[in-house]
C-alpha cells in the first residue's frame, strides 16, 4: 500500500464516498476509493505522475505541500497547494486518474492557502494565513471564466484552518 507521512494535513470525504488527504510532506494528494482496507494503495494520486513521486513542482498536474483539501456540493475536489500560493480544482474523484491535471487554478490572490472548505450552496473560504486573511470565493460552477477573483476578503491574525457548516457558518 501506499504509506502516508506523518505530515499528511487534512483529510477529507467526497460525496460518494472516496477518501482524499492532503499528503504536503510528498507533494501530493492521495484519493481512496471504497470499500476502505487496511493498506490499501492509493486509487489515484494527485500531484506526481505515479504513487512513488514525490517532486514539488507547479505545474497544473503539481503542488507543492499541499496542506488543505475540501469537496463541494458537486464533488469537485479543492486543494489549498500552499507553497505555490494557489487552490487548485479538480474534477470528481471517479473521472480522475493519477497525474490529472486541475480544471481550474486559483493564484495570484494568494501568500499561503492552509486550508479550503466549501460550503452546503457551494462558494467557499481559504484560509490565507501569511497574509492575514480569509479569502470568500462563489462556487466552482459561478467562477468567472476570465478573472478568478475572490468576492470578499476578511482580515484574521494568521488563520490556519477554516471550516464552512451545514448552515453556512464559517469557523476559523
Amino acid at each position: 500500500g501506499i504509506a502516508l507521512t506523518t505530515d499528511g494535513y487534512n483529510v477529507t470525504k467526497t460525496n460518494s464516498g472516496w477518501l482524499v488527504v492532503a499528503d504536503a510532506e510528498q507533494n501530493r494528494v492521495v484519493l481512496f476509493k471504497k470499500p476502505f482496507v487496511s493498506g490499501m494503495s492509493a486509487s489515484v494520486v494527485l500531484g506526481q505522475s505515479g504513487a512513488t513521486s514525490s517532486a514539488p513542482s507547479n505545474t497544473q498536474r503539481g503542488f507543492n505541500s499541499p496542506r488543505g483539501v475540501a469537496v463541494d456540493p458537486q464533488d469537485h475536489i479543492l486543494v489549498a497547494d500552499t507553497t505555490n500560493g494557489r487552490v487548485q480544482i479538480f474534477d470528481q474523484a471517479a473521472n480522475l486518474g493519477t497525474g490529472a491535471a486541475a480544471l481550474i487554478s486559483l493564484s495570484g490572490t494568494f501568500k499561503t492557502p492552509v486550508s479550503v472548505s466549501a460550503g452546503p450552496s457551494g462558494d467557499f473560504w481559504v484560509a490565507d494565513s501569511q497574509a492575514g486573511r480569509m479569502i470568500h470565493y462563489p462556487s466552482v460552477s459561478n467562477l468567472p471564466q476570465v478573472n478568478n477573483s475572490p468576492d470578499a476578503s476578511v482580515a484574521f491574525v494568521s488563520p490556519h484552518s477554516v471550516f464552512v457548516d451545514s448552515a453556512n457558518n464559517v469557523l476559523a
